[in-house]
């Protein structure tokens, strides 16, 4: 691709990316999902490289859930949130429903 359309791809997706945020009432995140990884990572004393690989040891399993969670609720959607992570959209919502649990029961 060209830059110029590559430019163009890029204002386009912002655009809709937008409209769907004013469409389905998503703030519009203000953090980066980077810098919201390192700090739930670093609470739990993990680099972020750990909690974006494809393990599922509960060690991991449980601070990128709580990553998820917190990158969901500053506005980012589950397909967004689910490319960062490498994973599936319905993997990213079965995470965020966990999460909510786990902090719903004090666990």
């Amino acid at each position: 691709m060209t830059p110029e359309i590559q430019e163009q791809t890029k204002l386009r997706m912002k655009l809709l990316q937008e409209a769907a945020r004013i469409q389905f009432g998503r703030p519009t995140p203000k953090r980066k999902m980077a810098s919201i990884a390192v700090e739930i990572a670093s609470e739990h004393l993990l680099d972020v490289s750990a909690i974006r690989e494809r393990g599922r040891a509960q060690r991991l399993y449980r601070p990128r859930a709580k990553a998820m969670l917190a990158m969901y609720r500053e506005g980012y959607s589950y397909p967004q949130i689910g490319r960062y992570f490498n994973r599936d959209h319905t993997t990213v919502i079965h995470a965020c429903n966990r999460a909510l649990l786990w902090e719903r029961s004090g666990v």
